[in-house]
């Protein structure tokens, strides 16, 4: 919100400024049709590894389109998502506010968001040592690969809950490890 208070300003000020292609009923004019209106795109990356390896991300991405919004790749328009991120924005201009294209972004987000911590808590329930594979297997490229591409990268990428989990997991494992008489740590 913050970050629209001043760009709204600065459009205000550019307004009083330059003649912008305007008209009456259909708002700011624009190349793209999809941006007739107010022009504005509104957007936010999210990381949605849950959801991708829980297999929810289409129905997810379904929901979201059904009101108004699109789900995105990493760069727009047209592409694939990698590392999980994906572009969420409204489709349309036309017909409505900033506010109220805002306030719908602000709902659906923090609804993915919601899924996303859902889907994590329960693979860690279901499959921890699946989370605990892909995480380390992520963080080995990253940590030891002398050369890797940027798509490479954010394909392994991990946020910091996953690697606070397989560190977790790793504690247990020495912990199992360390009370069977078979097993010493040193």
């Amino acid at each position: 919100k913050n970050v629209f208070k001043l760009v709204d300003k600065v459009d205000t000020a550019l307004g009083e400024k330059l003649d912008f292609a305007f008209h009456q009923q259909y708002g700011f004019l624009t190349a793209c049709p999809t941006n007739v209106g107010t022009g504005m795109r509104a957007s936010a990356m999210m990381h949605l590894p849950g959801l991708v390896l829980s297999e929810q991300i289409n129905q997810v991405i379904q929901a979201v389109n059904k009101v108004g919004l699109a789900v995105r790749g990493l760069y727009g328009e047209g592409t694939e998502s990698l590392g999980n991120l994906y572009q969420i924005s409204n489709q349309s201009t036309l017909g409505e506010s900033e506010e109220t294209i805002i306030r719908r972004l602000e709902r659906v987000i923090s609804q993915v968001s919601n899924h996303e911590q859902n889907a994590r808590e329960k693979l860690l329930e279901d499959d921890p040592d699946m989370v605990a594979d892909k995480i380390g297997r992520a963080y080995g490229v990253l940590r030891h690969a002398y050369i890797i591409d940027s798509k490479e990268a954010l394909n392994h990428a991990i946020d910091a809950q996953g690697l606070e989990a397989v560190i977790a997991m790793e504690d247990r494992n020495q912990i199992l490890a360390s009370s069977d008489g078979d097993f010493q740590e040193g």
